[in-house]
């Protein structure tokens, strides 16, 4: 779950490493997203805002008091913090709000042939007073942050619960359910781990309703698929998901703007759904080929087993989906199942059960009686490979 909020807040704080093209800031960027991730929201936007990644794509490393840069100030408010409206349609924000936001920013500047890290010039700082959201003081980066969450808690706690739910639950979460869980957000003191115990137990997470509601990113869609055939990633693995995921629109660290990829629907289109499966084919073809294909499927049959390749068939058709298999339009397969029949019968389970379940058996045995397959069978690895390129091109299989 680490990791994959480093994925939220990577599209949340956005920055690119197109312009600030440092891969050792880079590497603090994704250090900061996974240190304080976990953590006390607060803490973690004290320390986004005086990141070198964040101060080389917002200007901040160009704002100072005699002339204020603006960039960092806006997107704080409008997209990392509470966004322009409350649910109720209230403004948060005005444009004045804005401007006395980035004099409280100024005074940091990058230096990365002394450090990495962010230095803080006192030349460049701005004594003066400022009034933000009606209050009027001298606010530096650690004031502000303590001032945003007191005077504007509310918004961003519904700011938060909108983009958890969405990234978690729902595309399009209800304004009720957004409320109630900044109930919770603000319960939990905005300490992100406490915060994320309480969606991922909630009734609401576990809705029937939301299950495959949203569609994959193409980070979500490598990883799932590449963590049925590698046990413990190489390096070379990384590469192969990094290129992929950027060749189906998501290159990591290098978002399309400061609002990040808009996700769901836009994930999918002409050009992109070859493109899914073309990579599809090629991790199936991994798994099937790979050191681990036996042991997944083995890991799929029950003790006593006595028809492994409807437990198999049925078994990795269940891993891939999120949704309900019944739910899954599978292409029917109108030839009988290979082989005597009468002398090595099918389960009735299978045969008096779903055609969605008979379907699949069909789909992965093919023209191969049951009775002939078996895990260590040299068919397996081809069998395995057309029956997952089945499965991966199906729409079903882009939802989460």
């Amino acid at each position: 779950i680490r990791a994959r909020m480093e994925l939220f807040w990577h599209n949340h704080f956005v920055t690119d490493v197109r312009k600030y093209y440092y891969g050792a800031l880079a590497w603090h960027y994704m250090s900061v997203l996974r240190e304080y991730g976990m953590g006390s929201f607060p803490e973690m936007l004290r320390a986004i805002t005086v990141d070198g990644a964040m101060l080389y794509y917002l200007d901040g490393r160009f704002n100072y008091a005699s002339s204020p840069n603006e960039n960092y100030a806006r997107e704080l408010l409008e997209l990392f913090t509470m966004g322009p409206v409350a649910l109720d349609g209230t403004p948060n924000y005005t444009q004045e709000d804005i401007a006395e936001t980035a004099r409280a920013l100024a005074g940091y500047r990058m230096n990365v042939r002394v450090q990495w890290k962010a230095l803080r010039d006192r030349t460049w700082l701005d004594r003066g007073q400022k009034t933000i959201f009606g209050k009027t003081a001298n606010f530096d980066v650690n004031g502000l942050v303590n001032h945003i969450m007191d005077a504007r808690g509310r918004q961003v706690a519904q700011f938060l619960s909108g983009a958890l739910l969405r990234e978690f639950v729902h595309a399009e979460p209800d304004d009720l359910a957004v409320e109630l869980f900044a109930d919770e957000i603000i319960r939990a003191n905005f300490v992100m781990r406490d915060v994320l115990q309480t969606l991922f137990s909630s009734v609401y997470f576990y809705d029937e309703r939301f299950r495959g509601a949203r569609i994959k990113s193409p980070t979500e869609y490598l990883v799932l698929l590449a963590d049925l055939g590698v046990k413990d990633p190489t390096e070379s693995d990384g590469t192969l998901l990094r290129r992929g995921s950027g060749t189906l629109g998501q290159e990591l660290l290098s978002p399309p703007n400061v609002a990040g990829w808009p996700g769901h629907r836009a994930w999918l289109d002409a050009d992109s759904m070859p493109r899914r499966w073309s990579i599809a084919e090629t991790l199936n073809t991994s798994l099937a080929m790979g050191d681990r294909l036996h042991s997944l499927l083995k890991s799929l049959i029950p003790p006593g087993a006595s028809h492994e390749a409807v437990d198999v068939a049925l078994g990795l058709a269940q891993i891939l989906f999120a949704i309900p298999l019944e739910s899954v339009d599978i292409p029917a397969v109108d030839a009988p199942f290979a082989g005597d029949l009468i002398a090595a019968p099918l389960p009735d389970a299978l045969l008096q059960g779903p055609d969605y379940a008979q379907h699949l058996v069909k789909h992965f045995l093919g023209d191969i009686p049951w009775y002939e397959w078996y895990v260590e069978s040299p068919r397996t690895p081809s069998m395995v490979r057309s029956y997952l390129n089945m499965l991966t091109a199906l729409p079903a299989y882009q939802l989460v």
